[in-house]
């Protein structure tokens, strides 16, 4: 072969020895994105599940707010048939 074929043969070994670098960190990547997109699916999951929290709250609070606001209706309503001198502080 000669002198080049020994330079060909050392530019290949370097290139291939390149290629196997490249394989190795992109099989690294490929695990590290496979594990990344696990903990994307569990923060999703608990994304989900704190926002059906959230809403249900938010259900019971609405709830709660309708409840009390029917309560001052039925203690207004009271006090405007007792007559408007009535107090609950003294009872009369």
């Amino acid at each position: 072969m000669g002198l080049f074929g020994d330079d060909k043969a050392e530019e290949i070994e370097a290139l291939q020895a390149q290629i196997t670098t490249g394989e190795v960190k992109r099989k690294e990547l490929a695990k590290a994105l496979a594990a990344e997109r696990k903990t994307v699916e569990a923060l999703r999951i608990e994304l989900g599940k704190a926002q059906a929290e959230l809403a249900a709250t938010k259900r019971a609070v609405a709830k709660a707010r309708d409840r009390q606001k029917a309560s001052v209706e039925r203690a207004n309503r009271v006090k405007a048939k007792l007559g408007a001198d009535y107090s609950p502080a003294t009872g009369s």
